[in-house]
């Protein structure tokens, strides 16, 4: 957990310098938010805070009748007393100024990843018992139009060389052999027959295989 992400005691005492100070002091909360977390966001609300304070403070009259500098200071109070509590509030829970924690960050990201393996796995099935259909829904083509969501599978034997390049990194000068030689055997059967028949080194191939298929 980084330093802003960390719970931090006492932080909803800062609620209360907006609230005593009548909004003037607003922005010492953020800037003191800004030091903590080292986010230019936290710096800009700072600023704005400062600024809107001093702006009210200059141009109230000193009968306080009703003008917009008035309106701006009771703005500045409520809304910079409300914000400082929301904000703080998050602080205090251990979620940081992002309003999530490291550990939510991670299981949304595992969540994720689990979800596409799954996809990628009913592609692959759909591949291997309906290969006529799985060819209309364009499994492993992203260089086609589609709707259907296989995971982000690669069709070794039907995409173009400029797909391998940019959805696995492989070398331009290995895709466009890869194309070659299939287009000379007809199809590859597996990764065995790509490492075997091209310069592809058994690393690339080995790290992008979640993610190739082997069409008929």
């Amino acid at each position: 957990m980084s330093k802003s992400d960390a719970p931090v005691r006492g932080a909803m005492w800062w609620v209360l310098v907006p609230l005593l100070s009548v909004g003037l002091l607003t922005a010492v909360p953020f800037g003191w938010l800004a030091g903590r977390t080292k986010r230019a966001r936290n710096t800009a609300i700072a600023v704005a805070y400062a600024v809107a304070a001093l702006l009210a403070l200059v141009f109230i009259p000193e009968d306080e009748t009703d003008n917009w500098a008035v309106a701006l200071a009771a703005c500045v109070w409520i809304v910079g007393t409300a914000h400082t509590a929301a904000v703080m509030s998050v602080l205090r829970r251990g979620r940081g100024a992002a309003g999530r924690s490291t550990g939510e960050v991670n299981r949304e990201v595992l969540r994720a990843a689990m979800e596409r393996e799954d996809l990628r796995r009913k592609a692959r099935a759909l591949l291997a018992e309906h290969p006529v259909a799985a060819a209309e829904m364009r499994i492993g083509r992203p260089d086609l139009p589609r709707t259907f969501d296989d995971g982000g599978l690669i069709d070794v034997n039907a995409v173009p060389a400029d797909v391998l390049v940019r959805h696995l990194g492989w070398p331009a000068e290995r895709a466009a052999e890869v194309v070659a030689v299939r287009e000379r055997l007809g199809r590859f059967a597996d990764g065995k027959e790509l490492i075997a028949f091209t310069e592809l080194s058994p690393t690339r191939v080995d790290a992008a295989r979640a993610v190739l298929v082997y069409s008929a």
